[in-house]
């Protein structure tokens, strides 16, 4: 029997050349970063987060140096933040802080240091003494 060389079923192998493949545009590492909808949702909570807790901070502060006057003797400077309590009145804050001097030359003083209309007070307002 004669075999011819077709059914032998010999394997094809092919010779190519390679050949360099330009790189893609799209993946180089000088493209401007793209961000998607959720990128920008991330930096968007991110800065959210970021300010909040700046006014917190800020808050946290400036309730500090208000409870400086709660009641207790000025700090030497110019002016200190008292804040009146619950059944105080402007000539008991005066008594405070000034118990040498005429309580009324120190109502004075407050209203002027505060632009006040007048010498009345409310709970849990913050006013400029003298110190």
């Amino acid at each position: 029997m004669t075999t011819t060389l077709a059914s032998r079923h010999m394997p094809v192998y092919a010779i190519t050349t390679a050949r360099p493949v330009a790189p893609d545009p799209r993946s180089s590492a000088s493209a401007p970063a793209r961000l998607t909808r959720r990128g920008r949702l991330v930096l968007l909570v991110a800065l959210v987060a970021v300010l909040f807790g700046v006014f917190a901070a800020v808050s946290a502060w400036t309730a500090g140096s208000a409870r400086a006057g709660d009641g207790s003797a000025p700090v030497d400077g110019v002016a200190v933040t008292w804040v009146v309590q619950p059944g105080e009145t402007m000539w008991q804050v005066a008594e405070a802080v000034a118990p040498d001097d005429d309580p009324r030359e120190t109502i004075a003083r407050i209203v002027a240091l505060n632009g006040l209309p007048d010498a009345s007070v409310r709970v849990g307002q913050a006013l400029l003494v003298p110190a």
